[in-house]
């Protein structure tokens, strides 16, 4: 049967119900993780630039400081040698002072003297020039030249390539003037380039740092690693070109982000002096770091996003699968992986809901299967119910449904066609594939079934009313013997309703004190004695008189009220039987219901305790069928009553499944040949033989044969003839109370008589249990 659309909406929602708060689980975990790994980047970042600012910062600071003390020295010796030409009355010579050991290094500064026309007077390269050197053309000479009467600044040149030494240095001068303050020359210290940043060489700037002194103008003094192509040209540093922050504030420091990392420009005025002192640093092994960080977290929080994407979808899928799972199990059998009763029940409320579909309904009742758990155990009881399964389902046509609705029950849905089709063939079927024997766990199995069958033209008010006329259909099956089908009509319904009324006047009946016990006798056949007593129920109904006990014992044993009215029966006939004679056995019927539901042996022991009565004296009669169970709680209990000395009388021997094993292998002393073969003595060939073999077997066992239900006087000679030893009959007596019976009387009989009719007045049947 398909599923319906609301069922599954249902399953939707329920999914809906915990994936969407797994999901938002695993999307909050994913953006918790992106979100620490982003700020631990982040933070890592931010120190890696602040320790490669603060370094850069630092290292700024004493580059400027470094060069601030090499111009000051430089701007001493100018000033040195101007103060002693002044002190010398304005005229000095020259070539002896130049030579005066200055703390400047002479391998890195070479110093000049120039005269008003520019032409060098002497120099530490050259103290007596040759021949002419004209540098009036240099900028540092016009600067001073230019300036003035009494003007005194120094200046910086940029780099320039010296015509003598043919080597770039970089010019610090300052004018002289004679006694009247007139211009009088240009005194010139030359600084070699390199001098400014040799002693930062060897400090890690990076392969993109740099190193650079760079004058007011723009233009690169000294230079160093990415700086030293810009020498002598305006710096090319991206975080100064075109920032006028960078060439007007006394500090600065800019961060570039570049393809091989972050790069920091710091810059710092010479207080001083007019020139800046910068520096271009990157790490590239502290970036590297980073980098490798960055990317080891990414590749972590890649991983665990994986993992997390992963297990949310195995998760999902494996709480998709247990849904599933479970969502089966709630409409499937665990067992037989049949559909449940509950969901046989919706298909079947569904299927009625449906005017123009007709259909039947098969209800299935396996026979001999408790006896199979019983005897071999549930485990094996398990197996036959999943055998049964496969069988039920591998025999149904496309469009049936089955389902196990507990225990050993099974149902169908067979859907009836255009046909008409009444379900029989199918009930027939079924009984058929259900009979073939099993093999389970090495062992044959032989089961039977019962089917009711009601098919969806009846009328029916809703599913439970179907399923009891399946049920009534069922009981007629298991009624008639079992392991057959029968069709639901309405008389079943008039029956049922029968059964119900007669267990209500049944439980009445126990209450008010309407049953009665009545004894029919058991003669020896030879001498016609009377030496037992057969006690049988009686139900005295107000109304309707006499009711039959085969009208109200088969309802009493559905019920279960055969085990309370069992147990009254055994104490009723022991104690009247035992009040009125002391010789007389009394034999009880007891039902396998009784065995099932009570617990007989101790109903006996009560009886005898109450009675008084010698146990030898009790027969307790069962039937064949009840030893064919085997059940080992019944077996017990037989053995316990025997131990007391009560006799075991079989009753109906013959007309089941008789095996001589029973008499060899349970306590038996009593043979009760059935009735049906009695009648057929003088008329049936075979009926005379067969009382006269059970009559000669109980003679060779010792045990007692009796022949129930002789009528005429011919079956009593033939039952004499061939050897029977007792009989009981209406031809000998018909079953009575205790007061009509003509027993033996003992010599207190007076007084056990009157013991007796007071016990039954003062005890009803509800005051036994």
């Amino acid at each position: 049967m398909n599923q319906t659309n609301s069922a599954s909406r249902l399953e939707y929602r329920w999914m809906l119900s915990w994936k969407l708060p797994l999901l938002a689980l695993g999307v909050a975990l994913i953006a918790s993780i992106w979100g620490a790994i982003w700020l631990q980047i982040v933070t890592e970042r931010r120190a890696m630039l602040q320790s490669l600012t603060q370094e850069s910062t630092n290292l700024s600071l004493v580059f400027e400081q470094n060069t601030e003390r090499t111009a000051s020295e430089i701007d001493r010796i100018i000033r040195y040698l101007r103060a002693t030409y002044e002190r010398n009355g304005y005229t000095a010579d020259w070539p002896v002072l130049v030579q005066e050991e200055f703390t400047a290094n002479r391998r890195t500064v070479q110093i000049a003297i120039m005269d008003v026309k520019g032409m060098m007077i002497t120099s530490t390269k050259m103290l007596h020039p040759e021949k002419p050197v004209d540098l009036s053309d240099r900028e540092h000479f016009r600067v001073h030249a230019n300036a003035g009467e009494f003007v005194d600044r120094l200046f910086i040149s940029q780099p320039v390539l010296g015509r003598a030494s043919n080597k770039w240095s970089v010019q610090f001068t300052r004018p002289y003037h004679d006694r009247d303050g007139a211009f009088a020359g240009v005194i010139v210290v030359s600084l070699d380039p390199e001098f400014l940043t040799r002693n930062f060489a060897s400090i890690k700037i990076g392969d993109d740092g740099g190193l650079a002194i760079v004058g007011e103008d723009g233009i690169v003094r000294a230079g160093a690693g990415s700086f030293h192509k810009d020498f002598g040209k305006p710096i090319s540093d991206e975080a100064i070109v075109g920032n006028s922050d960078a060439m007007t504030a006394s500090s600065f420091v800019k961060l570039i982000e570049t393809p091989d990392g972050p790069r920091v420009t710091a810059l710092r005025k010479l207080k001083d002096f007019p020139l800046m002192a910068v520096i271009a640093r990157s790490d590239a092994p502290l970036y590297a770091t980073w980098e490798s960080n960055r990317k080891k977290y990414i590749y972590g929080g890649g991983s665990l996003t994986f993992l997390i994407i992963g297990a949310l979808m195995t998760s999902i899928i494996r709480r998709r699968a247990y849904e599933r799972q479970l969502n089966h199990l709630a409409r499937h059998d665990a067992l037989t992986d049949l559909l449940n009763r509950r969901e046989f029940e919706d298909c079947l409320t569904k299927q009625l809901g449906q005017d123009d579909r007709q259909f039947n309904v098969h209800l299935i009742d396996l026979d001999g299967f408790k006896r199979v758990n019983d005897t071999y155990g549930h485990p094996v009881g398990d197996e036959l119910l999943v055998v049964v399964g496969q069988r039920l389902r591998q025999n149904l046509r496309i469009g049936d449904m089955v389902a196990r609705l507990g225990g050993d029950e099974f149902a169908i849905i067979q859907e009836a066609g255009d046909n008409g089709d009444n379900g029989m063939v199918l009930a027939e079927r079924i009984c058929h594939i259900l009979a073939v024997p099993y093999t389970i766990d090495g062992k044959r199995i032989e089961i039977g079934a019962s089917v009711g069958i009601v098919q969806s033209t009846s009328e029916f008010e809703n599913e439970d009313h179907l399923m009891r006329s399946a049920d009534l259909a069922l009981y007629a099956c298991k009624n008639a013997g079992g392991r057959t089908y029968r069709l639901y009509n309405e008389r079943m319904n008039d029956e049922a309703r029968e059964r119900r009324e007669i267990e209500a006047g049944l439980r009445d009946a126990i209450a008010l004190g309407q049953l009665e016990v009545h004894y029919q006798p058991i003669y020896t056949i030879k001498t016609l004695e009377m030496n037992a007593v057969e006690a049988l129920i009686r139900w005295r109904h107000p109304e309707k008189g006499m009711i039959s006990p085969g009208a109200f014992i088969p309802v009493a044993e559905q019920s279960g009220l055969i085990v309370q009215i069992g147990a009254w029966v055994m104490e009723r006939a022991c104690m009247e039987i035992s009040a009125r004679s002391p010789t007389l056995a009394v034999a009880v019927n007891v039902s396998a219901v009784e065995f099932r539901d009570g617990d007989v042996s101790s109903s006996v022991r009560k009886a005898i305790a109450a009675s008084g009565i010698d146990p030898k004296r009790l027969k307790v009669e069962i039937t064949e069928s009840l030893l064919m169970k085997k059940d080992r709680a019944t077996l017990d209990q037989l053995d316990h009553m025997r131990n007391l000395g009560i006799r075991i009388s079989m009753d109906d021997f013959g007309t089941g499944y008789s095996s001589l094993s029973y008499l060899q292998s349970y306590p038996i002393d009593c043979i009760k040949i059935d009735q049906s073969f009695v009648r057929g003595l003088g008329q049936k060939e075979n009926s005379t033989a067969i009382i006269e073999a059970i009559s000669r077997l109980a003679q060779a066992m010792g045990v007692t044969a009796v022949a129930e239900g002789v009528e005429t006087e011919e079956q009593l000679a033939l039952l004499a003839e061939i050897g029977c030893s007792d009989a009981q009959g209406f031809l000998l007596s018909r079953p009575k109370p205790i007061d009509e019976l003509d027993l033996p009387q003992p010599a207190a009989s007076g007084e056990l008589k009157a013991a007796a009719d007071k016990m039954r007045r003062d005890r009803p049947v509800s005051a036994v249990a």
